[in-house]
């Protein structure tokens, strides 16, 4: 590296360290966030307080059952009128045990999409058999081994203890129902890492994974029902962590539930937004926050049914949340003079579905499903606990998978993934995409052109103020004057950026004030300046200035890590703020969008030299979506620095390894409305 090489390096590494001191903008995009929901919560806690009478509550629970549907992009089924017929059933083989057999079943839940199962029944002991049992569905958290691991065979058993019939199926992504997705380090990924990447195809395709979780389980009710010896009219669910998330969307949406138990996992919204964790996808549901809605609500809209709320008190989904939001719900089981009909049980513990939590739950469901005369007596009950039916040995829990090589996608030739129904859906989707621009080019781009202003510069969130900008002269290299630019780009949000110009020498004409204008953006803004610094020098030597921008939480911006965890990985910090604002109804990529139209703005009313000068947009790698949405808002030219490998569309038809910076480019149902690899000249029809 020759000396002047070794300058540029020196000059660029002190420019991304640069700290501005005119105001600390770490927290900003945090507490922006933060501020909204607590305006929702507020809402959500006024609106509740409201509910007095069985009318107001029964509004209540129309309106948040509907809100979930749409929430999860799922039509409402009327679980009252009409249910499909039962899911085709293979019943693989059977485990006998002296307390207990076990079936081991292949539901096909959708044509060639096979659950698979363990159904529990207890072996009656008494003379005198019954004919029907009560039934639990029990949904498994995100435990690898999924309803065949240790852990969860000994859970199931409390309830055959009890004895009920218990219906244990794997969910997507665990179990016996892997997709065989891998990591860019070419590592086998499952549970959340799955679920995180399904989600995000799912954001862009106007659906949710959620969707496929509430379906699964509805058509394992469906085949509850079916049974002879299931009495329909005792089913209950329960489940723990994913499973307990996966109980309480049950509980919104299948009216066939008679009692709950969901377990390390009802708490508030606001609690776990304090506590910083984050979620995956099937977890996060869009617009619930921004409607008003909270897990209060999952409760009322399943009063005055029995439900027994379980909560650990060294969980990360805080015990506080979980004590209030009961506390808060026991009104609308009282409105019925069923408050006993609620309750919490706890323990002291991580976060796990405790036997203690498991045999609170099994007597529970007995003292509330079985007939006066069949309940055990008090002193079974308090002995419950004492005694367990033994357990198949952990060394045979591998008899309890249903298909031969332990996985779904191995064992059957044809079967079908969720990522084989996101494909098609993708295909779909392009197709109307493409019949509704072939059939009315002008009408599609004024429909794609509404619905991305409304969502990016119309969104209620919005706040634009005065940009007030102010900037700082921080260094001069070879002829190329860099200046630190701040500006407001809404309400509480700072954006920044360097402005590189050429310096005119004594001995050379000033350049051409008609020159554009070349508006950059890309990962990590001003603190990623090397890789781009002949790009940079070439448009300054053209006679362009060259503004960087750093959008919001990006560059000198970005927020303090959470649990020392990388910010733009999945479950980082980025990605809790970007799931944040997917409740609000809104997305980090439209908010960040809207930040370039802000830049757009403020350089045509601040840096523009004469109306001559234009406005050039560049983008780089994922944040290119920005700046191609950006470019038809704000009707200015598109290029690109350097193309991404993963596109939104390609993440839907390929497999997705890379997540950095995925959750900065979640911008739900675009794909419904948009061609991204053709939107600034189908879009640019309009202007």
């Amino acid at each position: 590296m020759n000396s002047l090489a070794n300058q540029h390096q020196s000059h660029l590494e002190k420019l991304e360290q640069y700290v501005c001191t005119l105001y600390e903008t770490k927290d900003q995009l945090r507490d922006h966030i933060y501020k909204r929901a607590e305006r929702a919560f507020r809402a959500g806690e006024e609106a509740r307080a409201a509910i007095t009478t069985i009318d107001s509550w029964k509004n209540r629970k129309q309106q948040v059952k509907q809100a979930f549907y749409e929430s999860i992009g799922m039509e409402e089924k009327q679980q009252s009128v009409k249910r499909p017929i039962a899911p085709p059933v293979q019943l693989v083989t059977t485990i006998e045990h002296d307390d207990y057999i076990v079936e081991k079943l292949l539901l096909e839940v959708r044509p060639k999409h096979f659950v698979t199962a363990l159904l529990y029944k207890p072996v009656c002991t008494m003379d005198i058999a019954p004919n029907t049992y009560p039934a639990v569905l029990f949904l498994s958290g995100h435990e690898y081994e999924a309803k065949h691991s240790d852990y969860y065979h000994r859970v199931c058993l409390r309830f055959v203890q009890a004895g009920m019939i218990v219906l244990a199926i794997d969910p997507i992504g665990q179990g016996e129902r892997i997709s065989g997705m891998t990591d860019s380090e070419d590592q086998p990924v499952w549970g959340t890492g799955e679920h995180q990447r399904l989600g995000v195809q799912c954001y862009a395709l106007a659906t949710s994974i959620a969707h496929y979780f509430v379906d699964d389980a509805q058509r394992a009710i469906d085949y509850l029902v079916s049974r002879a010896d299931v009495d329909s009219s005792k089913i209950a669910v329960t489940g723990n962590s994913g499973g307990g998330t996966q109980t309480a969307m049950m509980m919104l949406t299948d009216e066939r539930i008679a009692a709950a138990a969901p377990a390390t996992f009802i708490m508030n919204r606001e609690q776990y937004l304090l506590a910083g964790g984050v979620q995956d996808a099937e977890q996060v549901w869009p617009g619930f926050t921004a409607a008003g809605f909270d897990h209060e609500d999952i409760l009322l809209a399943f009063a005055p049914k029995p439900t027994l709320v379980c909560a650990v008190a060294y969980d990360f989904f805080p015990i506080e949340g979980a004590e209030q939001t009961v506390a808060n719900s026991r009104k609308y089981w009282e409105m019925f003079a069923k408050a006993e009909l609620l309750q919490l049980a706890t323990d002291q513990s991580l976060h796990r579905y405790t036997d203690r939590l498991a045999c609170q739950a099994a007597t529970f469901f007995i003292r509330h499903l079985q007939a006066k005369e069949q309940l055990p007596s008090e002193l079974w009950l308090t002995s419950f606990a004492a005694a367990e039916i033994e357990p198949l040995p952990a060394m045979t829990t591998e008899q309890l998978l249903v298909t031969t090589t332990g996985q779904v996608r191995t064992s059957i030739a044809d079967a079908r993934l969720i990522t084989d129904e996101l494909r098609i859906l993708g295909q779909q989707l392009g197709e109307q995409r493409t019949a509704q621009y072939e059939q009315q080019p002008l009408d599609y781009a004024q429909k794609v052109f509404q619905w991305l202003e409304q969502r990016v510069v119309d969104h209620c969130a919005r706040k634009p103020v005065n940009f007030k900008p102010r900037f700082v002269k921080v260094d001069t290299i070879d002829e190329i004057e860099v200046q630190y630019w701040l500006w407001w780009s809404q309400k509480d949000v700072l954006n920044s950026g360097y402005l590189f110009r050429k310096v005119p020498s004594s001995n050379r004409q000033t350049s051409s004030s008609s020159q554009p204008i070349a508006v950059a953006v890309w990962p990590r803004g001003t603190t990623m300046l090397q890789p781009y610094w002949t790009w940079i020098e070439a448009r300054c030597n053209d006679g362009e200035d060259v503004l960087v921008v750093n959008v919001s939480g990006e560059g000198p911006h970005e927020p303090h890590p959470l649990y020392n965890k990388p910010n733009y990985l999945f479950f980082g910090k980025v990605h809790k703020l970007a799931d944040e604002l997917l409740w609000l109804n809104d997305s980090l990529a439209a908010l960040r969008t809207y930040d370039v139209v802000r830049a757009i703005q403020f350089v045509r009313e601040h840096l523009i030299k004469d109306e001559q000068q234009k406005v050039v947009l560049y983008g780089c790698g994922l944040f290119e979506l920005y700046t191609k949405l950006a470019a038809v808002l704000a009707v200015v030219p598109h290029h690109f620095i350097e193309r991404s490998d993963f596109t939104v569309e390609k993440w839907i038809f390929d497999h997705m390894q890379a997540e950095e910076d995925v959750m900065s480019v979640i911008f739900p149902k675009i794909l419904k409305y948009i061609d991204l690899e053709q939107l600034p000249e189908r879009v640019g029809e309009k202007q």
